[in-house]
């Protein structure tokens, strides 16, 4: 089948009934008519849906908001001419409070249903409102249905869509042809010509004209919806002496469909010598169905070579909702980071863990000597080192002067000591180190790295002074040390060596008296 004709509605109109909650009628004006009385009127076909509102009221009004670029008003016209000249009843349409046409012909002297009594065919996109006012003095105005163009994106769920004869979704066999000028109705009289129309909805309605310069026979066609087996209907064509054209005449009319997509295909009985099977309109209650994400189908897994299981796996993935890929992208990388986090602070842990398993060097441990190194001029120049006690050996005590100066050197191998604090509590810088002469114990004061105060010479620091003010611990002793404490006080000078060779102290008061010369290696950096 093939389409006939290129179709002028890329959006189906709207036709929207006189019974619609959309439509504001004025509170008891307006009234339901009897359409048994107005269907038989003229030939333009019954009333739309076998309903219709009336008013006689003078000044009787309403309204009917909509979305869209075009709107027609259509009912029964039936007006009397009053001794005036002027016609009974009269109306005035508004579209946003501007005066639009009043269709055909608002003074037409013949009863017709179907008649446009509004029209306006362009209006700008948007919202807009409708508005009829009428004027009566005794004759009633029908109002039967509005049509009008939506826009894009006006919801049409539940609206009754109206399809022209050219529309893509009317498929044509062999026998059709337009048989008017204005290409408006496509009629066959061929024998087993098809017609197939494809809706989404639960009515169908498909309306068409009898022309009267063409046979009047009936005869009929069978149609068939979706997969149930052939119906058949009666077209029954014109009374023999008919000489009028009916228009809008209802063809074929189903309700109650499943609210899905249909297929109808019409197949035409007759020939030439009986009425013609004519298509003009059709329209569809239109159903759009929930977002719903169609559930997962799976390829057989037993599906072996030659079979269709790699057909239907790849059918299954194409129709597949992208919501699914989706969420399953979505776990994924939750995962993917989880592990990372994982990582991250597993490593962190272990790297503080090795930290904590490897020795560093102590901050705030004193020179294994328990001495204080002192800048000295001597045979290497300035660069010479020199490193002088700061305690007596001999003593029973130890001043808390030399225990000041042994805590002095808490970061030996160049390392820079924090500052210790001041009174205030601010951190006071470190004097700079100088040559320390031997400790004698009748000294009166000492001064440390940070105080100014005077030590009297009687007062001597406990052995918890001592391990409070400096970091040694306490080292055994060789019976030969007990018995050199016991000795004669000795001045001892540690002269420690430079590069390969020893840079012997100069300093003459380091060296007078029984002076005890003890060697060490070099400093070296841990590099």
């Amino acid at each position: 089948m093939a389409q006939a004709g290129a179709s002028k509605a890329s959006i189906h109109r709207i036709v929207v009934d006189d019974t619609d909650a959309q439509i504001n009628y004025d509170p008891n004006q307006w009234f339901p008519s009897d359409i048994n009385q107005l269907n038989p009127l003229g030939n333009l076909g019954p009333v739309w849906n076998n309903t219709i509102q009336r008013t006689s009221v003078d000044g009787a009004t309403f309204t009917f908001p909509f979305n869209g670029t075009a709107i027609d008003v259509l009912g029964t016209i039936q007006v009397t001419t009053l001794p005036d000249g002027t016609t009974d009843p009269s109306w005035v349409c508004l579209v946003d409070e501007i005066q639009i046409t009043n269709g055909t012909n608002p003074k037409f002297q013949f009863p017709e249903n179907n008649w446009i009594l509004c029209q306006q065919e362009t209006l700008l996109p948007g919202a807009h409102k409708l508005t009829v006012h009428v004027r009566s003095k005794g004759q009633p105005f029908y109002l039967d249905s509005i049509i009008y163009t939506p826009m894009p994106e006006v919801n049409t769920d539940g609206a009754v869509l109206e399809y022209l004869a050219g529309d893509p979704a009317i498929k044509y066999g062999k026998g059709w042809q337009f048989y008017t000028v204005e290409n408006t109705q496509n009629i066959t009289q061929t024998k087993g010509s098809q017609v197939e129309f494809d809706f989404r909805g639960t009515t169908f309605l498909l309306t068409g004209y009898i022309p009267q310069e063409l046979p009047h026979n009936a005869t009929t066609a069978t149609y068939t919806l979706d997969s149930s087996p052939p119906s058949t209907l009666t077209l029954s064509g014109l009374p023999p002496n008919g000489t009028t054209t009916l228009f809008n005449m209802p063809i074929l009319s189903l309700s109650g469909l499943a609210p899905q997509d249909h297929k109808l295909i019409m197949t035409y009985q007759g020939d030439t010598s009986h009425t013609p099977l004519v298509v003009k309109n059709f329209y569809a209650a239109n159903f759009t169905p929930p977002a719903v994400d169609p559930p997962v189908s799976k390829s057989s897994s037993g599906a072996g070579p030659g079979s269709t299981g790699q057909d239907n796996s790849a059918t299954s993935h194409s129709s597949s909702s992208p919501a699914g890929a989706i969420a399953g992208g979505v776990v994924g990388g939750v995962v993917v980071l989880a592990i990372l986090a994982f990582l991250f602070f597993w490593l962190r842990r272990r790297k503080r863990r090795n930290q904590e398993d490897t020795p560093a060097p102590a901050r705030g441990t004193a020179d294994p000597f328990g001495i204080e190194t002192a800048e000295v001029g001597g045979a290497g120049g300035g660069a010479a080192r020199s490193v002088a006690t700061g305690a007596t050996y001999g003593g029973t005590g130890t001043s808390a002067g030399a225990a000041t100066g042994a805590a002095a050197v808490a970061f030996p191998h160049g390392s820079s000591p924090s500052p210790p604090s001041s009174s205030s509590g601010a951190a006071a810088p470190h004097p700079p180190l100088t040559p320390l002469r031997a400790v004698n114990p009748t000294s009166h004061s000492h001064s440390d790295s940070g105080s100014n105060s005077h030590t009297s010479p009687t007062q001597s620091s406990s052995p918890s002074d001592l391990a409070a003010a400096t970091t040694l611990q306490p080292q055994r002793r060789t019976k030969a040390q007990e018995a050199g404490l016991a000795g004669p006080q000795r001045r001892v000078v540690v002269q420690r060596h430079q590069d390969s060779g020893v840079r012997y102290n100069s300093t003459p008061s380091l060296l007078v008296g029984e002076t005890e010369v003890v060697d060490l290696p070099p400093d070296y950096s841990r590099d």
